[in-house]
């Protein structure tokens, strides 16, 4: 792997010019993207099985990413979720609570139980 401005005259040779298959150039362009906005502007130097292999990698991996970044998120709404349950239960017993006019021990004893 090497920086994407280093000078290599010979590194890109065939990709860009004189290539006219759409597949590969739109391969070669979608590859080059997730490099300058995923990894950080660097590209293999070699020829096109570097190049394919590196693509194949680099989707896998932000892929990968992003189950990751998806179960995350799932894991804190879950836990968001049953917050908000505990903090409505423990809303609605202190209402409960002050309209009865419960002794203070009784209420530590209600609190404590629903915790």
């Amino acid at each position: 792997m090497d920086f994407m401005y280093a000078a290599q005259p010979h590194a890109y040779q065939g990709f860009f010019e004189g290539d006219e298959a759409f597949l590969r150039k739109y391969l070669i362009l979608l590859y080059t993207g997730f490099y300058v906005f995923g990894v950080g502007e660097i590209v293999p130097r070699a020829g096109s099985f570097e190049f394919f292999s590196a693509f194949i990698l680099c989707s896998l991996c932000t892929i990968f990413n992003a189950v990751i970044i998806g179960y995350m998120t799932s894991y804190t709404e879950e836990l968001s979720k049953k917050s908000r349950e505990l903090n409505s239960k423990l809303n609605l017993t202190n209402t409960a609570m002050l309209n009865l006019n419960l002794t203070s021990n009784l209420k530590k004893d209600i609190i404590e139980y629903i915790n």
